[in-house]
């Protein structure tokens, strides 16, 4: 008998129907093949009509909005056209530079320029589209500080990983990893908004920025989630010691979804583990909760109640 996701903390719902509920699941993306014996998927749904998944996107997920237009900002998508014509108009020296710099920043996770002391006693500030409603601030340091707690859970729980007597070194570098990925989303968050160098190339250089985000984005372990509507088309701006950034709110909310997407798939990988234990697992899986814990403040960029940061799931 065919048995379907639809109980656990895992499952998304994505449409209420008379004859059950239909939606995605979390872990399917993430470990691919269901078992019995996993702890994530502990109660099952009568079999129905579930999204199809395995086709759409060059990783071979489908990218899932909700229901509504509008709602799920909307990710560059780089015509190859475009991009082949841009590109072919620049000299070779440029165009070795421009991927050169595209990669180099992927590596050092964001550009060469360290926040040091002058962000220290910054200001972040979000700013809607209409700029009669009130901007919603947070201290510069306060915003850092959570991605160092953030830093700290999942520290730990690498410790965590590396001594547990359970785990072959194999395994141990599969959940390293996950662990790598989330930390790199986190420098990315704190980083991304950095400016780099100018180009005397602006339009390619924004053309490739571009599609990075879009490959990005195409690998979120999540669908986007809803922004609220009175963020779309708002700006972030950043405000230090003589200097100020501004950046569009969607690269923002990008980022910031980048490393929830990463770390709901590190949890959900800690909870469906075949060697690790029932009490094993949802210790470590509490280090992700508690770091959830830390992006509470962002859920005024939400749309819907139910995807709240919270430190209870």
């Amino acid at each position: 008998m065919e048995r379907v996701c639809g109980g656990c903390r895992f499952f998304r719902v994505t449409e209420d129907r008379e004859d059950g509920r239909i939606g995605s699941c979390r872990l399917e993306k993430v470990i691919g093949v269901f078992r019995e014996s996993m702890r994530g998927c502990a109660s099952y749904a009568k079999p129905g009509d579930m999204p199809t998944i395995g086709a759409g996107t060059r990783s071979g997920t489908v990218r899932r909005a909700r229901t509504g237009s509008g709602e799920v900002p909307a990710v560059p998508a780089v015509s190859a056209e475009a991009l082949a014509t841009s590109l072919a108009t620049l000299p070779p020296a440029a165009l070795k530079t421009l991927l050169s710099d595209l990669i180099a920043q992927t590596v050092r996770l964001g550009n060469t320029d360290d926040l040091g002391r002058r962000w220290a006693t910054g200001t972040l500030i979000f700013w809607a589209a209409d700029r009669n409603l009130k901007p919603k601030e947070m201290a510069l340091d306060q915003f850092l500080h959570k991605l160092v707690m953030i830093r700290d859970n999942l520290r730990v729980l690498e410790q965590k990983i590396n001594s547990h007597g359970q785990l072959q070194d194999a395994e141990r570098i599969d959940l390293q990893r996950r662990v790598t990925l989330s930390q790199s989303a986190l420098f990315d968050l704190a980083y991304g908004w950095c400016p780099g160098a100018a180009s005397e190339h602006p339009d390619a250089q924004g053309l490739l920025a571009d599609l990075l985000l879009e490959v990005e984005m195409d690998e979120l372990e999540e669908p986007l989630l809803a922004l609220g509507e009175r963020w779309h088309g708002g700006q972030v701006r950043y405000v230090g010691d003589g200097v100020e950034v501004e950046e569009p709110m969607e690269r923002f909310y990008f980022r910031l979804m980048r490393l929830r997407g990463r770390m709901m798939a590190l949890e959900a990988t800690l909870a469906a583990h075949p060697h690790l234990g029932e009490s094993d697992g949802d210790v470590m899986s509490g280090y992700i909760r508690r770091s959830y814990g830390s992006l509470t403040s962002f859920n005024i960029l939400l749309k819907e109640r139910a995807d709240y940061f919270t430190s209870g799931r």
